[in-house]
């Protein structure tokens, strides 16, 4: 089974507990998500399955959020699970001023990761070294916010819609939120929205998906693995380039069926019944040969080829 679920994620569960979950429903090994979500926060969450699993890093990593934040109490792990380290007074604080601070974190960024974060150091998580008493600062990293809407304001909490991209933190977004206004402040609920072509609008519920998973209904809910790259030029090819293809061997392809993105340096290779067979890479110099880098055989795991 290859293929996409977007999945809407509960409040409880962490990332991978809806990936080991979808793991024994599908009885399939190959199973991973796209974009961590904490156990506090609900919303979109890519799964892929076989194939599909490697098509993540071809995925628009933008990200839209729909956050809560409480102000006036600060916490260590920057949202509402963690323990309340200061408490400070709002009253003073107002939409405006609460619009001018979010339009400040507007843009590229440097953020500080929350101590209780998955990052790594020294080859451990920084949340278990964290759970161990030892509070680590981690470095700030550049990211990118592309907007931040002020949604409602009722005292002492804010709703906010918060488009980024990957490796942004909401909860450090509120944090930050909180220290420059003077006031401190943490997450109470997040919900993704979005994540790249993933909507939540069209995901399904975690309840559903168990409930299909072993019925022929569960066809209904998978994406197709060409999913987050439908965009790309797409080659149907005959049974002469399948096999070039499968061998790993350039191939010269003139007419793409989607010629709606003229000098694509990428493509998609389809056999006729419209499985997705490679991934193509334009030969530099040429406007029609093409190196297939990615090969999808049939079984097993996907190849890469150099």
């Amino acid at each position: 089974m290859d293929g996409f679920l977007n999945v809407n994620k509960p409040a409880g569960l962490s990332s991978h507990d809806v990936v080991s979950r979808v793991r024994r429903w599908s009885r399939q090994k190959q199973v991973g998500h796209g974009g961590t979500l904490d156990p506090l926060a609900t919303g979109v969450l890519p799964i892929a399955l076989g194939y599909a699993t490697r098509l993540f890093e071809f995925c628009d990593a933008s990200k839209v959020y729909r956050a809560t934040v409480r102000f006036g109490v600060t916490t260590d792990t920057y949202d509402a699970e963690g323990l309340v380290l200061q408490e400070r007074d709002p009253n003073g604080l107002d939409r405006t001023a609460l619009e001018y601070a979010c339009r400040r974190f507007v843009g590229d960024i440097d953020q500080r990761p929350p101590s209780y974060s998955a990052i790594k150091q020294s080859g451990r998580p920084a949340y278990r070294l964290a759970r161990q008493g030892q509070l680590l600062q981690l470095p700030a990293r550049r990211v990118h916010v592309a907007s931040i809407d002020l949604l409602d304001w009722t005292a002492p909490e804010a709703v906010l819609q918060v488009a980024c991209g990957s490796g942004t933190y909401v909860r450090s977004l509120a944090h930050d939120l909180g220290q420059l206004l003077g006031v401190g402040a943490h997450l109470t609920a997040l919900q993704r929205l979005q994540s790249g072509p993933f909507l939540l609008d069209t995901a399904a519920d975690l309840d559903r998906v168990g409930q299909v998973a072993t019925s022929d209904e569960a066809a209904l809910l998978l994406l197709p693995t060409h999913y987050p790259i439908r965009h790309w030029p797409e080659f149907v090819l005959d049974a002469k380039d399948v096999k070039a293809v499968l061998q790993g061997q350039d191939v010269t392809l003139p007419n793409p069926t989607d010629a709606t993105v003229p000098g694509a340096e990428y493509a998609r290779a389809h056999e006729c019944d419209g499985r997705l067979l490679a991934l193509l890479r334009r030969l530099e110099n040429h406007t029609d040969r093409w190196h297939p880098f990615k090969v999808f055989p049939g079984a097993g795991s996907a190849v890469l080829l150099g």
